[in-house]
């Protein structure tokens, strides 16, 4: 009596089976959760790819902004009062989503021979553009600042923007885009964008 043999067999066959199905279950749930993360990896490398074109396009503006400015600086200078450059300047910040203040750095005497510091500054206010004189001084300081002796040793035409830092002032992080202003082939000051990240 009792069970028959395919009883028996069923029985002992069953943990196999059970184990076989669970091992199974294990491996296609981690082949699809291994593609289910690839994809999103490579969703989130793309999106990153196009943040960083777009990064990338905005800083290009932005340099090319710096090295005009720093043309039309070079070229007129000497007969400009700096009312005009405040008035391009201010379009200069105003027409940029990421430029939040922009300034003229010159060398010592090279605007006015009487004064050692010449360094404008405008930025953003909400809607309006403030010029400030306070970083022309010598307690700021500007020829030993990183932007100012970064681009006493550029090229002519040329932008570089400094790593990314935390400005105190502004409780932000941000960098900024310097390029240098010759005239005559001579370094007379540069030229700074600052890009709030």
């Amino acid at each position: 009596g009792g069970m028959g043999i395919r009883g028996q067999m069923l029985i002992k066959l069953l943990p196999t089976v059970i184990i076989a199905t669970v091992i199974l279950t294990v491996v296609s749930a981690i082949n699809s959760k291994n593609t289910i993360c690839d994809e999103i990896q490579n969703t989130m490398k793309s999106e990153l790819q196009s943040n960083s074109n777009e990064i990338n396009a905005d800083l290009e503006i932005v340099r090319s902004q710096a090295i005009n400015l720093a043309r039309e600086v070079s070229i007129y200078y000497k007969s400009t009062p700096m009312d005009v450059f405040k008035t391009s300047f201010s379009s200069a910040i105003k027409s940029s989503s990421i430029i939040n203040g922009a300034g003229i750095w010159f060398e010592p005497n090279a605007y006015n021979a009487a004064e050692r510091y010449m360094g404008p500054y405008w930025y953003k206010d909400g809607d309006n553009i403030v010029e400030t004189w306070e970083y022309s001084n010598a307690e700021y300081d500007y020829f030993s600042q990183e932007y100012y002796t970064n681009a006493a040793k550029m090229k002519e035409g040329t932008a570089q923007i400094t790593d990314p830092y935390y400005d105190e002032s502004s409780k932000t992080v941000m960098a900024t885009c310097s390029a240098p202003i010759f005239s005559n082939g001579q370094y007379i000051g540069c030229v700074t964008c600052d890009i709030s990240l």
